[in-house]
C-alpha cells in the first residue's frame, strides 16, 4: 500500500485482485484489498484506488457528456432543474451552499443523474453516456462492498444485500460537477468543508487539483490527482455502522492558487447509499448505536450542513 498525495497520508491501494471486469477473485485477495481499505478509513477515511478496472472511455465519454451540459445556455438547463426532496436533476450556479457557516460564496453547478428528465435533444449522448458509466460505478461498488464486508469478518454479502441498485427505494446516483474560472477578485470558494452522507463516495477528478481532506491533526491536505486513479472515501452513514471504525473525515475543494482561478474544474462522484428506511445495525466498535433507521440517519445529517433552498 503506497502513499499518495502531497502530504503523503492519503494511501494508494491496488484493487488489481479484486479482478473487477475480468473475473471472480479469490476470497483471499478480495479480504487483502478490504484490510487495506479498512485501515485507510481508519486513519484518514479516503485511499486512492490504482488498477480499479473501470474502463477509461467510459470516464472520458462521462466527462465529455457533462462538458456539452454545462456548455448550454442558463435557460436551457433551468429546464432540468433538480426539485427539492428530488435526488436528479440540475443544481444552478450559487444555490447549493454546503458550508453555511463560511462566507465564502461556492461557486459550483452541477448535475445528479437518476435516469430521468435529460436533455436528450439538447446532449444525445448525456443520459446514454451517463447511464453506462453509473452502471459501471454500481457494479465495482459491489466489489468494493464484498472486501469490506470482508475485512470486518461478515458474509461477502453482507453490505450489499442491504444496496439494491436496481431498486427504486435506492437513491445512489451519479453527480457531474462543475467549477468554473472566476476572476482573481473575487471572494470565493468551489465546495466548502463538508462530510458526505451514505456509505461510499467514488470519485473522479480531473487534472486541476484543488480538493482537499483533512487529517486528524486538523490540518487541510490536499488530495492531488493521481492519473489512473480513483478516490474513495467514506460517509456519515458507514462510520456510524461501523461503531466509528472508520470515520467520515470533511473535506473540500478550494481554489489555493491564482493559477487555479483561470482554470475550470471538472468532477463526478458517485454517492452509494443503502435502501431507503432499512434498519441499520451497528457490526463493530461501538455497539452502543445499535439499530438506526438508514434514510432517518442521512436526512438528519443532511439537514445539519447542507443548505439548498
Amino acid at each position: 500500500m503506497a502513499d499518495g498525495g502531497d502530504s503523503g497520508i492519503i494511501p494508494v491501494v491496488d484493487v488489481g485482485p479484486i479482478k473487477f471486469g475480468k473475473e471472480d477473485p479469490a476470497l483471499e485477495d478480495c479480504k487483502n484489498v478490504g484490510d487495506q481499505l479498512s485501515k485507510a478509513f481508519a486513519d484518514i477515511g479516503f485511499a486512492y484506488l490504482s488498477n480499479h478496472g473501470i474502463p477509461t472511455e467510459e470516464i472520458k465519454k462521462c466527462y465529455e457528456a457533462a462538458v456539452d451540459f454545462f456548455a448550454l445556455p442558463n435557460q436551457t438547463k433551468m429546464k432540468y432543474l433538480r426539485m427539492p426532496g428530488n435526488q436528479h436533476g440540475y443544481s444552478e450556479m450559487n444555490k447549493e451552499k454546503v458550508d453555511p457557516k463560511d462566507p465564502l460564496t461556492e461557486v459550483h453547478e452541477a448535475f445528479n443523474f437518476l435516469d430521468q428528465d435529460c436533455p436528450d435533444d439538447e446532449v444525445p449522448h448525456f443520459r446514454r453516456d451517463l447511464n453506462a458509466f453509473s452502471d459501471t460505478c454500481k457494479r465495482f461498488v459491489y466489489a468494493l462492498l464484498k472486501c469490506l464486508s470482508l475485512s470486518l469478518d461478515l458474509d461477502p454479502g453482507y453490505f450489499k444485500k442491504y444496496h439494491d441498485f436496481s431498486s427504486p427505494k435506492n437513491i445512489s446516483n451519479l453527480r457531474v460537477l462543475h467549477y468554473p474560472s472566476v476572476s482573481q477578485d473575487e471572494n470565493v470558494t468551489r465546495l466548502g468543508a463538508h462530510t458526505d452522507f451514505g456509505t461510499l463516495t467514488l470519485v473522479f477528478q480531473d487534472a486541476v487539483g484543488g480538493l482537499q481532506v483533512k487529517n486528524r491533526e486538523g490540518q487541510w491536505v490536499d488530495a492531488r490527482p493521481i492519473p489512473g486513479t480513483v478516490l474513495v472515501n467514506i460517509g456519515d452513514l458507514l462510520q456510524r455502522w461501523t461503531g466509528d471504525k472508520w470515520t467520515a473525515t470533511l473535506h473540500r475543494v478550494t481554489l489555493p492558487y491564482d493559477e487555479m482561478r483561470k482554470q475550470r474544474r471538472l468532477s463526478m462522484a458517485f454517492f452509494v447509499a443503502p435502501d431507503d428506511q432499512i434498519m441499520v445495525e451497528t457490526v463493530c466498535g461501538n455497539k452502543s448505536y445499535g439499530k438506526f433507521n438508514s434514510t432517518e440517519f442521512m436526512m438528519k445529517k443532511m439537514k445539519e450542513i447542507y443548505d439548498y433552498d
